[in-house]
């Protein structure tokens, strides 16, 4: 892993020194070494902080040419499958200087054009210059595990891993981007290709883009759909075990330790246990444990831990602690970002820094093995089956035509019960569960400037990926995929874990493993609403029992607790008279109201989260 950076002026010089302190805002992500490259009269530049894990030499620093120095690279991330595409371009006559995964990235780009990244397995964000052509390409990996953001006005582009640099050029704007602040306030992050600052955004996953003549396109290169094809549960199984095994092996790539988050749950351990049958001896495993008994799941990860004969590590978060930690936390986010659990995940991360280089994690498998708690929530109150566009019309014209609620026939009582599921309103559903505050909460908390340009309908984002034609829950896994999961927990472990200089893979985030997921049957996944069922069902052999049918309790954190240790009080003085009030951005009385009435934990802190990021990073 790495920070990268580039800048592209239209007509005059880069100032050298201010690119450079835009590095510096990175060396966290790469503290291992430091490149630079200039172009064009010095009106293009790319800047690299690397993070050693493959080809640990100077001869693998970026930024990285081919053979004929005519294109460029700033690479963050890993090519896992680099070896075979190397043997690959090795015959088709391409010279390679070093044994690195980044080198892999220019030979494939001039050899098979915009759509070598369907070659790619690996997780990445990079920026190829091509100076034959005078273009910039920049691409981000299938699921968005790496981070990519970029500013763009008449007289210049920027790309980086982080905001924070793109904002460390002192020209460049920090206006609060209102829709985006709304954004934050609905769902506790920024979404999608919005970013919190005017003129910038983020490329969005599985999408690359082109810079070329000042123009910007952006094209989407990767996608996954569901189609239940694979109906055989013992077929779903050998394939799914399979796929996963073949992920895990090939993300323990690396010239330096690797290690694992184990939280006892079965995502986790499912990887910790496929590491040790690799052949990784000892399994390195570092966990994260919370003095509140109804949050811990350390006894699960011990139980695990001997299990596998595990080396391992552990720490324990009390509310003193993370007290101590609080403040790190808007440092950590350059936009606002809600998500409580990125306190232990920052705590974990550097425990595990301390040890190795590299972990992998179970992040995914909630989501592609339909394994959340809220799911059972969602069947209960937006339906459970699969309903077409077709089913939709005739319940509209069932309803409207043939069911008033003055017939009580008990046939139609039961033909009016599913009108009602299929005419209910899943987005809704869904924001009720994973949302936080609506457009009419919005406005009682903003001034009347916020107010005018926030979004009409709130629900915008889950509108945009939810598919009315799948599963209910298969539709939810994918909104999961495509919002929380990589503007949340991405986002959150990413920052966490480069923080301390630590790559993170996520073996069931594997894009075959993905496809083949949605290639399978939704009731082999969520079958007799059972959460994990197929894929329980194919760790027996792997894992203790308790470990498959203990009941997850989820990486939270007990906010409410810390409130009443004394959080709360922090929030009301904080948040009364803070900055996001003084700048205009909340309604001061507005604000009063909110704090006065709210008795939730995370409602306060989502704002006391925004309250610090503000006063960390606005001028």
């Amino acid at each position: 892993m790495c920070g990268i950076l580039g800048q592209l002026n239209s007509d005059k010089p880069i100032e050298e020194n201010t690119f450079l302190k835009m590095i510096e805002t990175l060396t966290h992500r790469g503290p291992d070494d430091f490149g630079l490259k200039f172009f064009e009269s010095g009106r293009i530049a790319l800047g690299h902080r690397r993070l050693s894990i493959i080809d640990l030499s100077s001869s693998a620093r970026q930024p990285m040419s081919n053979e004929h120095n005519d294109v460029w690279v700033v690479f963050n991330g890993e090519i896992y499958n680099f070896r075979q595409l190397r043997t690959r371009l090795e015959k088709k006559g391409h010279s390679f200087r070093n044994d690195s995964d980044t080198e892999v990235l220019v030979h494939a780009y001039e050899e098979w054009g915009d759509q070598f990244l369907l070659q790619l397995q690996g997780i990445f964000a990079f920026g190829i210059w091509d100076k034959r052509r005078k273009r910039l390409f920049l691409a981000r990996d299938h699921l968005g595990v790496k981070p990519l953001y970029y500013f763009c006005d008449k007289e210049r582009f920027y790309f980086a891993s982080q905001i924070r640099a793109i904002i460390a050029d002192n020209s460049v704007p920090r206006r609060i981007n209102a829709a985006s602040f709304g954004d934050y306030l609905a769902y506790g992050y920024v979404p999608f290709d919005r970013c919190i600052f005017e003129g910038m955004a983020k490329l969005p996953a599985g999408h690359y883009l082109i810079y070329q003549d000042g123009k910007v396109e952006i094209h989407k290169y990767w996608d996954f759909t569901y189609n239940g094809a694979i109906k055989d549960p013992e077929e779903a199984i050998r394939l799914v075990i399979s796929a996963f095994r073949d992920a895990v092996e090939a993300q323990l790539v690396s010239d330096v330790p690797v290690g694992v988050f184990l939280s006892g749950g079965i995502d986790s351990s499912a990887v910790a246990s496929l590491m040790k049958q690799s052949g990784s001896d000892p399994v390195r495993t570092f966990t994260i444990g919370f003095d509140d008994p109804a949050f811990d799941e350390t006894p699960y990860a011990s139980h695990v831990n001997r299990y596998l004969d595990a080396e391992a590590h552990q720490e324990i978060l009390s509310y003193d602690l993370a007290s101590e930690l609080i403040p790190m936390f808007p440092k950590i986010y350059d936009e606002p970002f809600f998500d409580t659990s990125g306190i232990p995940t920052y705590l974990v991360s550097r425990l595990a820094s301390r040890h190795v280089k590299v972990i992998l994690s179970g992040d995914g498998g909630d989501e592609i093995f339909a394994g959340y708690l809220w799911y059972d929530r969602f069947v209960e109150k937006a339906g459970y089956a699969p309903f077409s566009t077709r089913d939709y019309r005739i319940a509209r014209i069932l309803k409207h035509l043939f069911l008033g609620q003055s017939i009580q026939f008990a046939p139609i009582k039961r033909m009016r019960k599913w009108c009602d599921r299929v005419l209910s309103n899943p987005i809704k559903t869904y924001f009720l569960i994973q949302g936080f505050l609506d457009r009419e909460a919005q406005l009682g908390l903003l001034t009347g400037d916020y107010q005018q340009r926030i979004e009409k309908n709130t629900y915008w984002l889950f509108d945009m990926f939810f598919k009315s034609n799948w599963p209910r829950i298969t539709a939810a896994q994918y909104l999961d995929i495509k919002t929380y999961l990589v503007d949340d927990i991405l986002t959150k472990v990413d920052r966490a874990s480069m923080s301390h200089g630590l790559e993170v893979r996520v073996p069931l985030l594997d894009p075959k493993l993905v496809e083949l997921s949605f290639n399978i049957q939704c009731n082999l996944q969520y079958g007799n609403g059972e959460r994990k069922h197929l894929f329980k069902k194919a760790l027996i052999n792997d894992l203790p029992e308790e470990i498959l049918t203990t009941r997850k309790k989820g990486f939270s954190v007990p906010i409410d607790n810390w409130m009443n240790q004394g959080l709360h009080n922090e929030c009301l003085k904080t948040l009364k008279d803070g900055l996001l009030v003084q700048s205009g951005i909340l309604d001061p009385i507005g604000t009063a109201r909110f704090l006065n009435n709210c008795d939730r934990g995370k409602f306060l802190w989502l704002l006391l989260s925004a309250e610090l990021w503000a006063r960390t990073w606005l001028p």
